[in-house]
């Protein structure tokens, strides 16, 4: 099992203090008051699950960015002002997801560059209608720091978010979704979060739900 304070181990080793005095078995850790709806056993998460919300898709870049891009081409064909904030965290992956765009054919921006290329990029992203570029592939660290996005009504996390130094994953994605969840947006934001089955990701979005029920 794993605990909020995020200590795991055997059920067996947790389960009595943790039922007796309601705090991790885990020496100096600080954390109390715990029940048991606040655990989260690991044979929940290697347990075949298959709902309504799962994505079975194939392609040249395996089946996570496949079920990406197969949504972002959902997403832009039903209205063409549709805008997607496509987030990936890890520089590799993130150029992994650039050649996957690129091969599926879908336009889409960075922020790179200089300061003023990138401020070209925004300004054409919230224009941006039909065929042009209307996903904006993004970091997750400074380079978007401040910038108003507000044309974007679709925000993609292409897998659970990391803490970041002492930033947790939480303070991370809600500053990442108020890029679009501002003053000045006038529509309904969607947000997607994609994630492999029967992998670490499943712990880890896990414990990000913890966090944002928190």
């Amino acid at each position: 099992m794993v605990l909020p304070c995020g200590h795991g181990g055997s059920t067996k080793a947790f389960s009595g203090r943790m039922q007796g005095e309601g705090r991790c078995a885990v020496k100096g850790c600080a954390q109390q008051n715990v029940v048991a709806q606040d655990l989260l056993h690991i044979s929940t998460l290697i347990d075949s699950k298959a709902d309504e919300e799962t994505v079975t898709a194939h392609g040249p870049f395996g089946s996570k960015f496949a079920a990406i891009v197969s949504q972002l081409k959902e997403v832009l064909a039903e209205d063409t002002t549709n805008r997607v904030l496509l987030f990936c965290q890890m520089d590799p992956l993130r150029l992994k997801l650039n050649m996957a765009l690129q091969k599926a054919g879908i336009p889409f921006a960075t922020l790179e560059g200089t300061p003023q290329q990138m401020h070209q990029s925004m300004q054409e992203f919230k224009t941006s209608t039909g065929n042009a570029k209307r996903v904006l592939l993004l970091a997750l660290d400074e380079r978007c720091a401040g910038a108003n996005l507000t044309a974007a009504n679709h925000i993609f996390f292409a897998h659970p978010v990391q803490a970041n130094g002492s930033r947790s994953p939480a303070d991370i994605e809600t500053q990442a979704i108020g890029r679009a969840r501002r003053f000045g947006q006038d529509r309904t934001v969607k947000v997607w979060r994609f994630l492999s089955q029967q992998t670490v990701e499943e712990k880890l979005e896990e414990r990000n739900q913890l966090e944002r029920r928190d």
